[in-house]
């Protein structure tokens, strides 16, 4: 899962540093292919969504569902939609043909652009029929589409609607899509591997007739446009037309599923990243890092049983709930889960008191002081802190920790004062989100 920790005393515990939050959503409802009625947004896995890969091959970037974007090789680290609250869960990401600027978009249609990425538009303030899944570029960077679940197509900038899925009944949802090299067509792919083409794009072949071991979860073609790849999310790899099989995961026990793929300049290797951020690579992609022990994994903590948290700890509004078991927060909007992330609470023999409250005041910074002499085992130096989110008068809070390395489970023996360690790039995010007043869940 995430990460996300902290603790404080009576308007002085613990300390914490500093964060801005900036990211440009460019909004401006374009003329999709359908829209109407509320779009449901399911709660979503934690953890890497897709990835991209640079113009020249030695580089590529993995987004994560949290907001994060973790570049590799030459790829450049240009920004990411991580300080900011986002209102729906990231669910992939696409280079521009220069190579020096990528679109990170949200399920809800959310477009965020960096680098030289222009934003062209985006759904982030519509109400759609489905969320949506993927997009793709097209190819002087001009422009893009984004396609939603239910096969709906919206173009932007110098992108052309050839086409959608939105008023046919699928047997399975969309997954993702791909653009031919001339911008003139693209491909739709579903998750039973049924694909759908548009323009000059011509179908290859599917696996809409297969039964799979794995559901498909993303495609990729290949430079001419003459074929393409389908990616099952047990790390199977399916070729068709020119598209040459390089390997694949299919007889591989992965730790977490695959959720995307993307191919080398040249069409002769590809990516396949999984949702831990583990990175594989075939042919002549090289491998250049992975995000596995940097990208949180795992479901909010109202799905997750063993966290031990009620059916009826998530309300309509916005409400933090934090699970002592799992030493797990999440923070969730009418229902979805925004962020989820580990944390550390309060040490035995300060424990954290489950309860329900809500934040009473935010205060940023704030310098915790220790309510004990310095002859007790408690005793702390004075530590600022750049976030607090106060949710009992008694002095606790949940609250950065730059003290602290390491979240999650089994951190509490040795954790706060009774307080909630959140680590710093959640905690900016939180803290922006969080309105006073909001309720705090303590199970």
């Amino acid at each position: 899962m995430g990460s996300i920790r902290l603790s404080a005393a009576l308007e002085g515990r613990r300390g914490r540093l500093a964060a801005a939050l900036i990211a440009s959503v460019v909004a401006g409802v374009a003329t999709g292919l359908r829209a109407e009625a509320a779009a449901p947004t399911a709660p979503a896995q934690v953890g890497a969504v897709g990835m991209a890969a640079g113009k020249d091959g030695n580089g590529y970037w993995i987004a994560a569902s949290y907001g994060d974007v973790l570049n590799f090789g030459s790829a450049a680290q240009l920004g990411a939609p991580n300080t900011v609250a986002l209102n729906a869960p990231v669910v992939g990401v696409a280079h521009n043909p220069a190579g020096s600027g990528y679109w990170v978009v949200a399920s809800d249609g959310g477009v965020f652009p960096f680098g030289d990425a222009a934003g062209r538009g985006s759904l982030g303030g519509a109400t759609l029929n489905a969320p949506v899944v993927g997009m793709a570029a097209t190819p002087d960077g001009g422009g893009y589409w984004l396609v939603a679940s239910d096969g709906g197509v919206f173009p932007f900038g110098d992108a052309v609607g050839r086409g959608s899925l939105g008023d046919v009944a699928l047997n399975a949802p969309v997954v993702g899509m791909a653009a031919t090299p001339d911008g003139g067509g693209y491909w739709l792919v579903a998750s039973d591997g049924g694909i759908f083409p548009f323009g000059d794009a011509v179908g290859r072949g599917s696996l809409g007739n297969v039964a799979l071991n794995a559901p498909v979860v993303g495609m990729a073609a290949t430079p001419d446009g003459g074929g393409y790849w389908l990616a099952a999310s047990d790390g199977g790899v399916f070729p068709f037309g020119d598209a040459v099989g390089r390997g694949s995961l299919g007889a591989v026990a992965l730790y977490k599923p695959v959720v995307g793929m993307a191919t080398t300049p040249d069409g002769k290797g590809y990516w396949l990243v999984a949702a831990d951020g583990g990175i594989f690579p075939f042919g002549d992609a090289p491998g250049l890092g992975s995000g596995a022990g940097r990208i949180r994994v795992g479901n909010d903590v109202a799905s997750t049983p063993a966290c031990g948290v009620p059916s009826n700890a998530v309300t309509p509004g916005k409400v933090i709930v934090i699970s002592l078991a799992c030493q797990e927060l999440s923070a969730y909007d009418n229902g979805v889960p925004l962020l989820t992330t580990f944390i550390t609470t309060g040490r035995p023999a300060l424990p954290t008191p489950p309860g329900q409250y809500s934040v009473l005041r935010k205060v940023s910074p704030w310098l915790m002081t220790s309510d004990w002499p310095q002859s007790s085992p408690y005793w702390y130096p004075p530590s600022w802190v750049t976030y607090t989110l106060w949710f009992r008068n008694d002095g606790y809070a949940i609250h950065d920790a730059p003290w602290r390395a390491a979240y999650g489970p089994g951190t509490e023996a040795n954790g706060s004062h009774g307080c909630v360690n959140v680590p710093m790039p959640t905690m900016t995010q939180l803290y922006s989100w969080a309105d006073v007043g909001i309720a705090v869940r303590v199970y």
